[in-house]
């Protein structure tokens, strides 16, 4: 395996979990902020070449690269700024960037995939689940995983880095990064993954410089995206078919909140615990009431 050194090279982006080096003009190397297990960053870089294959639009991976501790992977280099940025720049035409980032996101929901080309999100999502280790008790675990089972199947492809600090935006288009925990599935596990990033981030008590560095945009701009991704995604007829499916997206959503440590393990402590324990209380007492929409979803 190569080995590189980051010494002279330009940080070009960084984001909750990763950090962005500039190697030459055309390369760049995304490394882990914490130390990442070998399969799993050889599992994105399959996931990434996938992806292309499959028409999405998306960077160009290269190699597994080592740099001291920890494992990378090199990127072709855009010049391009994240989706998140473009927005904030750009507050004016905010609209027509709403609009873009839910048809990318249909789009992606509608290309076809089978088993041999990605993993089904619903085993990576289980995975998460089990890598909690006594975060979470065996019944808890039990819990998660039946109602993980209940989703519909799908073969369409999740991206579960669908984040506006993940995207690239160049010449009118966006372009995935972080192909992490992408798979094949239901388009709920993306909308869901959504819902905290976008929506109860935008109404948590985070600094504004911590939603920076997270999603790269303010906290009206973030509750803006996830509206209108809302509207723009299923052209809701009514305010109360608006309401039963965001509240729906969000309650499955607890599912990512409760897996905070395995997604982000560099976050402080007292925040990645804090929100597995107020996410449990929000989770498993209503667990019975969502089951059965759950498993019989209508979008």
């Amino acid at each position: 395996m190569r080995e590189i050194s980051i010494e002279n090279a330009k940080k070009v982006g960084q984001t909750l979990v990763t950090e962005s080096y500039r190697l030459d003009e055309e390369t760049l190397v995304k490394l882990a902020i914490s130390k990442e297990p070998l399969d799993q960053i050889e599992q994105e870089k399959k996931n990434a070449k996938a992806a292309l294959v499959l028409g999405i639009p998306a960077l160009f991976s290269f190699d597994v690269v080592k740099c001291g501790e920890k494992y990378g992977i090199i990127y072709e280099h855009l010049h391009a700024g994240t989706f998140g940025r473009q927005m904030m720049e750009d507050r004016d035409h905010a609209e027509y960037y709403i609009v873009m980032y839910a048809e990318t996101l249909k789009k992606l929901h509608s290309t076809h995939v089978t088993k041999e080309e990605l993993p089904s999100v619903k085993t990576v999502y289980k995975k998460n689940i089990m890598d909690m280790g006594d975060l979470l008790t065996d019944e808890e675990k039990e819990k998660c995983c039946r109602l993980i089972d209940l989703v519909p199947d799908r073969d369409t492809f999740v991206s579960r880095g669908f984040e506006p600090q993940n995207l690239l935006y160049q010449n009118n288009a966006l372009f995935l990064s972080d192909f992490t925990y992408s798979g094949y599935g239901h388009p709920l596990f993306d909308l869901a993954d959504l819902s905290v990033s976008l929506a109860s981030t935008s109404e948590s008590n985070l600094s504004e410089d911590f939603m920076d560095l997270i999603l790269n945009m303010n906290r009206p701009m973030t509750a803006k995206l996830w509206k209108g991704l809302m509207h723009s995604y299923f052209k809701f007829d009514t305010e109360k078919e608006y309401k039963e499916t965001e509240e729906l997206i969000r309650y499955f959503g607890r599912l990512k909140n409760l897996i905070m440590p395995v997604l982000a393990p560099n976050l402080r402590d007292d925040y990645k615990y804090g929100t597995v324990e107020s996410s449990r209380r929000a989770f498993f007492p209503y667990l019975d009431q969502w089951t059965e929409r759950i498993k019989n979803l209508k979008f």
